[in-house]
């Protein structure tokens, strides 16, 4: 099993993530802590992902507080179909978008294999962990460069020009995130 360790510092909660992705012959296992100073605001954020070894996610637990507030989700995906152990069921989506990290940008980067020059949208599961909920949203991500993505929400809102290195995890995310 191969490994590779991650750190970026998150500018919006001078926060830190550490983040080790295991990739093996037949899933990656993705596992990682956010935090900040507690002077700034309290976020303790721990979360596991397990994917196919054609990173396609099958699984994600997100346990942790932020500024006080408890966050637990636990979702299995099979097909498009999430749940989780409450029962609660959202649809349409393969991918999971975890505010306060830019890991998950890479899943659909390194699943979809965009060309340069090309566009996808998607719809992923997002969790807000600020305001403690999941719901689903739409993103598209357009490839500029061999190294650079251009990321936006659908519709029109936000986007990002996101570089990332040979292996698709984010190098800079302006004004959000920053390798370290």
């Amino acid at each position: 099993m191969r490994s590779i360790d991650i750190g970026w510092k998150g500018h919006e909660y001078a926060s830190k993530e550490r983040c080790r992705v295991l990739i093996g012959e037949d899933e990656i296992l993705i596992n990682g802590q956010i935090r900040s100073r507690p002077t700034d605001i309290d976020l303790k954020i721990n979360y596991a992902i397990r994917l196919t070894a054609a990173w396609e996610t099958k699984a994600v637990r997100i346990a942790g507080s932020f500024d006080g507030k408890a966050t637990d989700f636990d979702f299995q995906r099979n097909g498009t179909l999430w749940t989780n152990w409450d029962g609660q069921s959202l649809a349409d989506a393969l991918e999971p978008d975890i505010s306060l990290t830019p890991l998950t940008n890479t899943l659909p980067l390194r699943r979809l294999n965009i060309a340069v020059g090309e566009s996808r949208e998607i719809s992923v599961l997002y969790f807000d962990l600020e305001a403690g909920n999941v719901d689903l949203r739409e993103q598209r991500y357009t490839r500029l460069s061999e190294r650079q993505y251009r990321f936006e929400t659908v519709p029109a809102g936000f986007s990002a020009n996101i570089d990332v290195d040979e292996n698709g995890f984010v190098l800079e995310y302006p004004g959000l995130f920053s390798r370290q």
